[in-house]
């Protein structure tokens, strides 16, 4: 709120005659005509009219001293409401902005000092006066004089212009309604709705082509199209495995292999086991001397020979675990549980993990891979949940 200005004009006539009566005589006439007073001044006349008043006895009347400095500090620092009052007169005090009169304020000041110049002109007119001023512009004070001659009456008038600044200010006090924000944990309770054990996992274990489940769901089993036409040649399979998110596989093992020849198997792209070699060396068919005018087609890992290529079939149990290779999405449910009951269902897979079966034979009737599974699995999930906060 702006302040509020005000402006006030006082014109002072001060009248100085210069002729006629002194002050003096014209005092002691108009004490002369007041008269004896003493029976308005008695000592009843008194008790009359002034009653006899007691004053209140504030708090600080008991202060004494070495009190009024603690008392100060107390109001100045309290929450009563001589402290807010205290406080919001400081701030009144100490917060007021420099105010300085606007040019339209003098000139209202100044049109009203024109005015009462011609109200003092005024009572010289009908004795042949004037007056002349030496008040120009806005200026804070100015003189008039006057004078009447044929009545020997000269006057001085002094005039003063002065302006007013009132400010207002004005204090409100609202309570808000505090609000708080309450962070609360409603009980979730799983419980499994759907298939669970070997049937879950045949849906869960997704393979890229076709296999063959037991009746419990915890083996299942490929098998290979056969070729080969007696010349010894690497023949290549693949398969590949992934699992859903509703299935959580501790174990999924290759465990044993059925082919003819030698064989290698290698997961994503890395060789993993070779039959009668070790490290990390590819297959391949080299032509072996086997004595005077003798070549034979061999089968080596590397440099490393592991034996003459023939069809002769084998079944090996390399039992190599693939879970670690799966990345498996987190089993459960992974539904918002805005909107009970919540039902959680397959919403992704694991990484797809490539197993590949190299053979070297001269002829093959068709390679088979087992594998042995284990972990836990449910097709669908449903929430209850806790009372509400």
């Amino acid at each position: 709120m702006g302040p509020m200005r005000c402006l006030a004009v006082i014109l002072l006539l001060i009248a100085t005659p210069l002729s006629a009566q002194s002050v003096q005589d014209r005092a002691s006439a108009q004490i002369d005509a007041l008269g004896p007073i003493p029976q308005t001044l008695t000592q009843g006349a008194l008790e009359e009219v002034v009653l006899p008043f007691e004053t209140a006895t504030p708090f600080e009347a008991s202060l004494g001293d070495g009190d009024l400095g603690d008392a100060i500090i107390a109001t100045r620092a309290g929450d009563s409401t001589a402290s807010q009052a205290f406080r919001a007169t400081v701030d009144s005090a100490t917060g007021r902005p420099d105010v300085a009169p606007s040019n339209g304020a003098l000139g209202l000041a100044n049109l009203a000092v024109s005015i009462g110049a011609d109200s003092v002109a005024g009572m010289f007119s009908g004795d042949s006066g004037s007056c002349t001023s030496d008040f120009d512009g806005p200026i804070a004070s100015g003189t008039y004089n006057c004078s009447a001659p044929l009545t020997q009456d000269f006057r001085y008038c002094r005039e003063e212009r002065q302006v007013t600044v009132h400010r207002t200010d004005r204090w409100s006090c609202s309570e808000e309604t505090p609000e708080y924000r309450k962070t609360c944990a409603r009980n979730i309770e799983w419980r499994c709705t759907g298939t669970t054990g070997g049937a879950c996992l045949k849906e869960a274990v997704l393979f890229s082509r076709p296999v063959s489940w037991n009746a419990s769901g915890d083996r299942v089993e490929t098998t290979f199209s056969g070729g080969g036409t007696g010349a010894c040649s690497l023949r290549e399979k693949t398969i590949q495995i992934s699992v859903q998110d509703f299935a959580e596989i501790t174990s999924l093992r290759l465990e044993d292999i059925a082919y003819q020849g030698v064989a290698q198997l290698r997961v994503n792209g890395q060789n993993i086991w070779t039959q009668g070699a070790s490290g990390g060396s590819n297959l391949t068919v080299k032509s072996r001397d086997c004595g005077k005018n003798c070549a034979v087609d061999a089968v080596y890992a590397g440099n490393t020979w592991i034996e003459d290529c023939s069809a002769t079939p084998n079944t090996r149990t390399p039992s190599i675990e693939l879970e670690p290779e799966f990345a498996q999405a987190a089993p459960g449910p992974n539904t918002s549980l805005e909107n009970p009951p919540v039902r959680a269902l397959t919403g992704s897979q694991s990484l797809p993990v490539q197993v590949t079966l190299i053979t070297a034979n001269t002829q093959e009737t068709g390679p088979t891979l087992r594998f042995a599974l284990r972990g836990s699995c449910c097709s669908e999930f449903t929430a209850s949940l806790g009372d509400a906060c």
